[in-house]
């Protein structure tokens, strides 16, 4: 096989059958048992709500991932302002 060449499976861009249809079935039983999941969290302790809430939040927002000037392609970095560059040390 030639070195990323993809000689076979899915074309890119084709999502994976079994994840979607793992992700409605999720949907589909959280959705079922919203009512039950309500009154159970209010019956947790705080810091167990806590930890609940926090690990629910990653499945319902997207995780923001921190760059900095060296993670950037030099042909992208010349259209950046200078003042981007000033105060890296402060990251």
């Amino acid at each position: 096989m030639a070195k990323g060449k993809k000689t076979g499976g899915r074309t890119k861009g084709t999502p994976n059958e079994v994840t979607k249809e793992l992700r409605e079935r999720i949907s589909t039983f959280l959705s079922d048992n919203w009512s039950l999941m309500e009154s159970d969290f209010q019956k947790l302790e705080p810091k167990d709500r806590y930890k609940f809430y926090k690990e629910i939040m990653s499945y319902g927002l997207p995780k923001f991932q921190s760059i900095g000037v060296m993670n950037i392609e030099p042909e992208r970095k010349k259209n950046l302002p200078e003042w981007f560059f000033s105060n890296q040390d402060d990251l």
